[in-house]
């Protein structure tokens, strides 16, 4: 699982694969892991994250920075880490004139894409037995209760903001769980994946032209405070869950698979493109009243069909290139 020798195409590949996760992650409803499962670099991260331990201090510590770098996989991790900051960073503010002014198109895009996943999820697993769809059962049933959690009030608590980050981990390493939608439930959506995120880029602008002004914007300090904490909780929850989802994949790996296929197909009622929405608080209003299709020209509706369609058909497109042309 740990492969150094790597190709010039295939190291593009991986940032390129880095860069689909990150934009999945700042995405409510759409999860990081599907896609590192679904373009093939998931158990390798799983197995690489899993591999910050003692072991890997004690060479950090004596110096043996080569053999570090081939206990832990840096190069993998390094390339899809730039490729999921590229994603994050380059695209967010992309995605948020998207969502705002082209908010179903999005979610039908975005539908489809997961829909397709499911299939390819459920295809690489071989071998189902009725256990195993039982396993199914129970996280469809778990995915649909999160259609009726109601999300937590803003709260800029730094010991808040790090929770936060610990566990929207788990939209990274659990396929099928979105990270930012567990932000949503946590009701710091806005503060850290807006705010946050987007003061980020311009203090390191402020940075790079050697302008320290920032330090005296109370409000600049306040976001880079909040995101940094953030990302220190999702360290620490890097750390902490990839060590728990090693141990369950290497016990237990189809049933764990099984449990993510049905969380997956029960959360997707939170991203159906004509779902309504709380109009203050700009959240998802989770009740099943909420599907339905809304009087709409009858042309838009198709079109979001045809956006459906699409989605599935870039993953179905990518899934062949990704298994005929890069290792994994």
């Amino acid at each position: 699982m740990n492969h150094q020798n790597r190709t010039f195409l295939d190291k593009i590949f991986l940032i390129l694969k880095g860069v689909a996760v990150g934009i999945a992650n700042i995405i409510p409803g759409v999860s990081g892991g599907i896609i590192a499962l679904l373009v093939g670099f998931y158990e390798e991260l799983i197995f690489s994250i899993h591999r910050f331990n003692t072991k890997a201090l004690k060479l950090l510590l004596n110096g043996r920075f080569k053999k570090l770098n081939q206990y832990i996989n840096g190069s993998f991790l390094l390339y899809i880490l730039t490729g999921i900051t590229i994603g994050v960073f380059a695209l967010a503010y992309l995605l948020e004139f998207l969502f705002e002014y082209y908010e179903k198109h999005v979610w039908s895009y975005f539908l489809g894409i997961i829909l397709a996943s499911v299939f390819y999820i459920y295809k690489k697993e071989k071998g189902w037995v009725s256990k195993n769809h039982l396993f199914i059962l129970i996280g469809l049933i778990i995915g649909l209760g999160f259609n009726f959690v109601s999300p937590a009030q803003e709260n800029a608590n730094l010991l808040y903001i790090y929770l936060c980050g610990i566990l929207s981990v788990l939209g990274m390493l659990l396929p099928g769980l979105s990270g930012s939608f567990i932000i949503i439930i946590l009701g710091n959506y806005s503060l850290i994946l807006v705010d946050a995120l987007n003061t980020l880029p311009v203090v390191l602008y402020d940075i790079f032209k050697l302008d320290m002004s920032f330090r005296y914007s109370p409000e600049k300090m306040f976001y880079l405070k909040i995101f940094l904490i953030y990302i220190l909780g999702s360290l620490s929850g890097f750390v902490i869950f990839s060590k728990i989802l090693n141990y369950i994949l290497k016990k237990n790996k189809k049933n764990t698979i099984a449990v993510l296929i049905g969380f997956i197909v029960g959360t997707l009622p939170l991203i159906w493109p004509w779902r309504k929405r709380d109009t203050n608080t700009d959240t998802l209003v989770n009740s099943s009243s909420s599907l339905q299709f809304p009087d709409i020209a009858l042309i838009e509706t198709w079109f979001l069909f045809g956006l459906i369609v699409l989605g599935a058909l870039c993953v179905i497109i990518l899934e062949t290139l990704f298994r005929k042309k890069v290792k994994y």
